[in-house]
This record gives structure tokens, sequence and C-alpha cells, in this order.
């Protein structure tokens, strides 16, 4: 009979999985949309007189985004 808690062909896959798991969760946590990271942030219409959508300030997706950096 084989011992699975010493055996590292058992241990492997497991620590292979939890690393993959913490990696993803660590990707996902830094990616995730938050402070300094909607669109409304950057953006040149993000003024009570300039824009007046509902989505404001927390806007992902805006048609009439224009960066803070533009000219035009």
């Amino acid at each position: 009979m084989v011992n699975l808690e010493t055996e590292l062909s058992y241990w492997l896959p497991v620590g292979l999985v939890a690393a993959s798991a913490a990696s993803l969760t660590l990707f996902s946590a830094w990616r995730r949309r938050g402070n300094g990271r909607y669109l409304c942030d950057d953006c040149r219409f993000n003024a009570d007189g300039d824009c007046l959508k509902a989505e404001r300030p927390r806007a992902l997706i805006c048609t009439s985004y224009r960066s803070a950096d533009e000219k035009n």
C-alpha cells in the first residue's frame, strides 16, 4: 500500500493546482476595476457641465470617452 501523504506524484499536482489558483486570484485582483481604473477618471468630459451620462463617474464603456491627453 502506497502512503499518499509522502508520495511526490500526489503532492506535485496538488501544489501546481494551488499555485495556479493563487496566481489567477492575484492576476484577477490586479486587473479589477477600481480606484483610478474607470474611464471617467481620465476623461476630459468628466465634469458636471460636460458629461450628463448616468454612468458617470464609474463608466466602463463610453462612446464619448476622450482621454484628457487628447487635443481634439
